[in-house]
Protein backbone atom coordinates (compact mmCIF):
# COMPACT_ATOMS: atom_id res chain seq x y z
CA UNK A 1 0.00 0.00 0.00
CA UNK A 2 2.63 2.55 0.98
CA UNK A 3 4.57 1.59 -2.17
CA UNK A 4 1.50 2.42 -4.45
CA UNK A 5 0.98 6.00 -2.71
CA UNK A 6 4.27 6.77 -3.31
CA UNK A 7 4.30 5.45 -7.13
CA UNK A 8 1.22 7.51 -7.17
CA UNK A 9 2.68 10.83 -5.67
CA UNK A 10 5.52 10.58 -8.19
CA UNK A 11 3.59 9.55 -11.06
CA UNK A 12 0.88 12.34 -10.64
CA UNK A 13 3.18 15.05 -9.50
CA UNK A 14 1.09 15.36 -6.48
CA UNK A 15 2.44 17.85 -3.59
CA UNK A 16 3.44 17.34 -0.16
CA UNK A 17 4.15 13.67 0.58
CA UNK A 18 1.92 10.93 0.22
CA UNK A 19 -0.06 9.93 3.63
CA UNK A 20 2.20 6.48 3.95
CA UNK A 21 5.51 5.81 3.08
CA UNK A 22 7.37 2.44 3.09
CA UNK A 23 9.68 4.02 5.33
CA UNK A 24 7.16 4.93 7.89
CA UNK A 25 5.78 1.15 7.79
CA UNK A 26 8.93 -0.04 8.78
CA UNK A 27 9.90 2.35 11.20
CA UNK A 28 6.86 1.73 13.13
CA UNK A 29 6.88 -2.27 12.38
CA UNK A 30 9.96 -2.40 14.74
CA UNK A 31 9.79 -3.69 17.89
CA UNK A 32 10.55 -1.16 20.47
CA UNK A 33 11.38 -0.64 23.92
CA UNK A 34 12.19 2.59 26.27
CA UNK A 35 13.42 2.92 29.75
CA UNK A 36 11.79 4.56 32.75
CA UNK A 37 14.55 4.38 35.22
CA UNK A 38 15.94 7.71 34.23
CA UNK A 39 12.59 8.82 34.85
CA UNK A 40 11.75 7.44 37.99
CA UNK A 41 15.23 8.05 39.46
CA UNK A 42 15.60 11.88 38.74
CA UNK A 43 12.06 12.48 38.87
CA UNK A 44 10.18 10.50 40.46
CA UNK A 45 7.79 9.23 37.89
CA UNK A 46 5.89 6.94 38.56
CA UNK A 47 3.34 4.79 35.87
CA UNK A 48 -0.09 5.58 36.35
CA UNK A 49 -0.96 1.82 35.08
CA UNK A 50 1.62 -1.38 35.16
CA UNK A 51 2.29 -2.95 32.05
CA UNK A 52 -0.28 -5.86 32.19
CA UNK A 53 -2.81 -3.58 33.06
CA UNK A 54 -1.83 -1.42 29.75
CA UNK A 55 -2.10 -4.61 27.71
CA UNK A 56 -5.33 -5.49 29.46
CA UNK A 57 -7.10 -2.06 28.72
CA UNK A 58 -5.49 -2.53 25.17
CA UNK A 59 -7.45 -5.98 25.02
CA UNK A 60 -10.54 -4.37 25.66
Amino acid sequence: MAAALEGAWRALRLPGRPPLTRFEVEFLSLPRRYRTTLAATELGYQPQVTYSEGVDRLKG
